[in-house]
């Protein structure tokens, strides 16, 4: 989808300079330096950009950080992989991310920096490359099944939930303490299920 984590904190990067996400791309390229942003999530990005901003950075070079650390979040955060030569030396980049070409570039330097002979790629798509995918993935496990466990629309427009955020829902996992929102769902059938999402 085109609003993936990644966009969202380019997106809202852009918004705090009043740049359109479209020149966000062309307003980083003018940075002759950039800041080195801590990897990891959206909380420590935003701490590092306070401090950035306090220090004197400008919007081109602080967008061009940003752009910059979005490989390492997604290849050593995420991905956990040490040696990339190991996936191949074929990548497609896919994700709505893949709209920035600030984004693109820092991705396409970063894998080629440690697979050399790397052949780098951007979906046709990358927007709706995940749900493709997704797709793809669902017919061949209904396929090999013999069955599908989908509800059914009736089921999933009736669907009733509950969502609670407040103090009693905050993550504790570590010390940034973000807040957390939990969605209790329950079909007409009564089965039911529990999620919660991330605001950082």
């Amino acid at each position: 989808m085109l609003r993936g984590k990644r966009y969202v904190v380019l997106q809202a990067m852009a918004d705090q300079f009043g740049i359109p996400i479209q020149e966000y791309a062309e307003t980083a390229f003018r940075a002759d330096l950039s800041p080195k942003f801590s990897y990891g999530c959206a909380v420590f990005l935003d701490a590092d950009r306070v401090n950035f901003q306090k220090e004197g950075y400008s919007k081109e070079e602080l967008l061009a950080g940003l752009a910059l650390v979005l490989p390492k979040n997604v290849w050593q955060y995420v991905v956990q992989i040490p040696r990339m030569s190991e996936l191949g030396r074929k990548f497609v980049l896919q994700g709505g991310t893949q709209y920035n070409l600030a984004a693109v570039k820092a991705q396409v330097d970063y894998i080629k920096e440690r697979v050399p002979d790397a052949e780098v790629l951007v979906h046709p798509h990358p927007g709706e490359a995940g749900a493709i995918g997704a797709a793809m993935e669902t017919l061949r496990v209904v396929k090999r099944r013999g069955y599908s466990t989908f509800l059914g629309l009736d089921t999933a427009i009736n669907l009733r939930y509950l969502t609670r955020n407040d103090e009693s829902t905050r993550c504790t996992f570590c010390p940034n303490h973000c807040s957390r929102t939990f969605i209790d769902s329950e079909a007409p059938d009564g089965q039911i299920a529990l999620y919660f999402r991330f605001q950082l």
